[in-house]
């Protein structure tokens, strides 16, 4: 289990949890947000400090970054073709195993800070930002806002079903996705214990699990 903190990186593995802060290499210590990809690399996102990896036990930061001086990671995301996506307040950026590809910011999202990243099993990416969500399909940018049903609330978390729908996780509510249905919104009505939603979870049996503050 890694968890990221205001004080570092923490690893709980059958005993007391392991840190990872400065004297491992972790020049800024708070952590936003963790991906461990297929290949066993953890990626770390701090505010301020930018995209770190961890590798035999050291922390090395991404110099190649291209998300500004002091960039703040807001959203780790694995394609299922190997991928790393990475949101930041300088927009979306794809790294394609070796380095951060020239120009590899996404173009035509409602803003520029990401705060939520998803590649479904059909290729197509989707984008949630403050001003809401952006679907990337063949080099198409379309954008959901307040016309089609969201709210204006940041989207923090997004996740895909067993079915292909996508599911949408804010600070004003939860949403699902389905190809020529649109956008359907769960409320306190529904059954939804609270309406900031922080976490998704869709398993293999096509249960969706919701975590609220």
């Amino acid at each position: 289990l890694w968890v990221g903190t205001y004080s570092g990186l923490f690893r709980l593995r059958d005993g007391p949890f392991a840190t990872y802060g400065a004297p491992e290499g972790l020049s800024n210590e708070t952590v936003s947000t963790v991906l461990q990809d297929k290949r066993g690399t953890v990626w770390l996102g701090t505010v301020g400090g930018g995209l770190f990896y961890l590798r035999d036990g050291r922390i090395h930061r991404m110099e190649d970054f291209e998300g500004g001086t002091d960039p703040v990671i807001t959203a780790l995301h694995e394609a299922p073709d190997g991928t790393l996506w990475v949101g930041s307040k300088a927009g979306a950026f794809r790294y394609d195993g070796q380095r951060f590809a020239k120009s590899s910011r996404v173009q035509g999202l409602p803003d520029h800070v990401v705060t939520s990243i998803l590649v479904d099993s059909r290729g197509t990416q989707w984008f949630g930002t403050r001003e809401g969500l952006a679907r990337v399909r063949g080099g198409d940018v379309t954008v959901f806002g307040e016309r089609q049903g969201l709210s204006t609330e940041p989207i923090i978390v997004m996740a895909e079903d067993a079915s292909g729908a996508v599911w949408l996780g804010s600070e004003g509510g939860l949403w699902r996705f389905e190809e020529g249905k649109g956008l359907h919104r769960f409320t306190l009505k529904d059954g939804l214990p609270g309406e900031v939603v922080l976490a998704l979870l869709a398993d293999a049996d096509g249960t969706v699990w919701v975590g609220t503050e």
